[in-house]
């Protein structure tokens, strides 16, 4: 016989997830959370990190001082997603393959690619040049997102599948050697084209690729669908945990695993800081 849940039932919305995040208009937090409140602090025993004392950002990169606000975090992810379809005539079911460490810029890359009508597809930034051009080869990606620490091996991998270097972005520092651009450079400030249809229940957001264990990694399809739905069932059980005003989380999971990425975006949805 089936077993229920002691909690109530939610209610899953009928919405792609970039709405979800972005469009919702009744919101636990201010539409300007995060906005002029953030102050770095010099701490002299760790020269590589700053500190804040008021994080009240979506995201905050400690290596670099980078953050993004609720407001800052739409807009990049608006002007990125436009760059998409409009310089890399971007198509809907694209798969924009991420290969990186954690950075709050992945947020910002996720929430474009979704905002475009593409899918995201997080690798983990310690493969082999071997293992990341098989993904790509598997997975079909039709760009790549990296970090200057991953350059290299991400740019051996492409070749190797036939993937233009020009279709390589970074996020977090820019590339010195002017191999590859910045994901800024690929943004595109006018409104030139409207956000893409997305079929909530049909259209994939996330392809992420099991760990192998038991032969090749295979990729698992994710819909907004499940990914909203899986959001909300995390915010009922976490709703009375956690305050917007006072909590601040450490995102110490790798965001190309499933349970690192879920965990941010439920987050950033609840708008409580990540670290």
């Amino acid at each position: 016989m089936p077993t229920h849940s002691a909690s109530t039932p939610i209610s899953v919305l009928d919405v792609d997830l970039w709405s979800f995040f972005f469009e919702r208009t009744v919101l636990d937090y201010p539409e300007d959370h995060g906005k002029d409140t953030y102050k770095l602090v010099s701490v002299p025993t760790f020269p590589i990190c700053q500190f804040a004392d008021s994080i009240t950002a979506i995201f905050v990169d400690l290596s670099n001082a980078k953050r993004h606000t609720l407001q800052s975090l739409r807009q990049t992810s608006i002007e990125t997603g436009r760059g998409l379809l409009t310089k890399w005539n971007w198509q809907k079911g694209d798969i924009m393959a991420i290969f990186s460490p954690n950075s709050a810029d992945i947020a910002a890359i996720v929430a474009a690619t979704l905002w475009a009508g593409g899918v995201v597809c997080p690798l983990n930034n310690l493969y082999t040049v071997g293992e990341l051009s098989s993904l790509l080869r598997s997975s079909g990606a039709k760009a790549l997102t990296t970090h200057v620490s991953c350059l290299d091996a991400a740019c051996e991998a492409a070749l190797i599948v036939g993937l233009p270097l020009n279709r390589i972005i970074l996020v977090g520092e820019p590339d010195v050697k002017g191999k590859v651009k910045h994901f800024d450079e690929l943004k595109e400030e006018r409104e030139v084209v409207k956000k893409a249809r997305v079929d909530s229940k049909e259209d994939l957001a996330f392809l992420v690729y099991s760990s192998g264990t038991t032969g090749l990694p295979k990729g698992v399809m994710l819909s907004h669908e499940n990914i909203v739905a899986n959001i909300l069932q995390s915010l009922d059980a976490e709703r009375d945990a956690m305050n917007w005003r006072d909590d601040s989380m450490i995102s110490f999971l790798p965001m190309f695993h499933i349970y690192g990425e879920f965990s941010d975006h439920a987050i950033s949805c609840a708008s409580c800081a990540t670290c």
